[in-house]
């Protein structure tokens, strides 16, 4: 029993710590801050992780590691490579709007100094984003013909347009994902139609 209290506990700190680091930026938020919207004792917080760096890179991990799960899904779903982007784009999207404190990952490199170990820990974990996304765009065979370099400002621009701060929060997934979609392929013929879940 005390195991699984341990554990409702730590899901409670990430879930609440994404939270405020999504609303407040990783700067904008102290370990006391946290404990006190969780409900625990600092010492509690503490008990769980080392510190708050180490409880934003577990975050964080798992967040990637979940959403690269859901971004290889998409293939799966065996849809044309229109379709395959179209749903790589609304997966990204369901799944920003779930899990808010995504938006770290491109948020905390900005102005921050390189050298402190987050921000490390932050691109490489965006790097490593990107490179699933740009697998999942060849694999799809989406880029035909194309270079690798367009393969990874493709992957580049997908991260950077679904993780923008600056997006209507009235929109959802299907009509960002269609938008997307019209600004990657603009040309004088129709973009083709996409299938979806």
């Amino acid at each position: 029993m005390i195991k699984k209290v341990n554990l409702d506990t730590r899901e409670k700190i990430l879930k609440t710590a994404g939270r405020l680091f999504s609303q407040r930026g990783y700067f904008g938020v102290s370990m006391d801050e946290i404990a006190k919207e969780v409900g625990v004792a600092k010492s509690a917080l503490y008990y769980h992780f080392e510190n708050k760096e180490a409880l934003c890179k577990e975050l964080m991990e798992d967040s990637v590691k979940e959403l690269k799960k859901e971004i290889k899904g998409v293939l799966e779903e065996g849809y044309t490579p229109m379709d395959a982007i179209f749903n790589l784009i609304r997966v990204f999207l369901d799944y920003t709007l779930k899990h808010p404190e995504i938006n770290l990952l491109t948020s905390l490199d900005i102005s921050t100094d390189k050298k402190l170990p987050i921000t490390q820990t932050i691109i490489d974990l965006r790097m490593e984003l990107i490179r699933v996304i740009r697998e999942t765009i060849v694999s799809a065979d989406i880029v035909r013909r194309r270079t690798r370099k367009y393969t990874f400002l493709l992957a580049r621009s997908l991260v950077g347009f679904v993780l923008n701060p600056l997006l209507p929060k009235d929109m959802n997934p299907t009509e960002l994902s269609n938008h997307f979609m019209t600004l990657l392929f603009s040309q004088k013929k129709a973009i083709p139609e996409v299938k979806t879940k």
